[in-house]
């Protein structure tokens, strides 16, 4: 399986037709960045990215992630519907993780329901680890609320669950809420860097 990563910009209004449509169907409103919002840090972050997952010229989802020197974070990742069991969620996420070589976090519902299971177990299976301690993803716009999530690690430099993890996870939670969501956060979280 010969899976591509195209990158998306503002004018490639095909890729971007065929990403909102795949992210709007696969997030839950509460879970969705605004789409106006997302266009601006296409056009604004470095460390923004969104990638048309192609096999061949036919696209079969995507993901958006921010990257950092020390961590990425998986913002939203999707295979179309009909492409799903094919293995090519296995295969970005693996070329992804091989790839860009750093500690990577990704956020996911609580194993609450049967397709939360199957989620986090896909995760899993590909070397992320869920985390116990509590987590909620802020609000996206005035219009949403904040959601009740995990966080889900691979590569961390602290084994989850370890002593020392909490620091590491409140860096990490810092690092979200400010960069990604725009919320500050006064606790002093600080993870000493390597």
């Amino acid at each position: 399986m010969n899976l591509d990563f195209q990158s998306v910009k503002r004018p490639d209004r095909a890729s971007l037709s065929y990403v909102r449509r795949l992210y709007e169907a696969s997030f839950p409103r509460n879970e969705q960045r605004p789409w106006a919002q997302l266009l601006r840090l296409l056009s604004r972050s470095e460390a923004f990215h969104l990638y048309l997952l192609c096999e061949g010229e036919n696209p079969i989802g995507f993901i958006s992630y921010w990257s950092w020197s020390d961590l990425l974070y998986i913002e939203h990742f999707a295979v179309a519907a009909e492409q799903r069991g094919k293995g090519y969620g296995s295969v970005a996420l693996r070329t992804l993780c091989a790839e860009l070589s750093r500690p990577m976090v990704l956020e996911v519902e609580p194993p609450l329901e049967a397709q939360a299971r199957r989620r986090i177990g896909f995760y899993r299976r590909l070397g992320f680890v869920r985390s116990e301690l509590p987590y909620s993803q802020p609000a996206y716009s005035e219009t949403s609320r904040p959601v009740e999530l995990s966080l889900m690690f691979y590569a961390a430099p602290v084994a989850v669950g370890s002593e020392g993890f909490s620091a590491y996870f409140s860096y990490v939670r810092q690092r979200l809420y400010e960069k990604v969501y725009g919320v500050s956060l006064s606790d002093g979280s600080e993870y000493p860097a390597r």
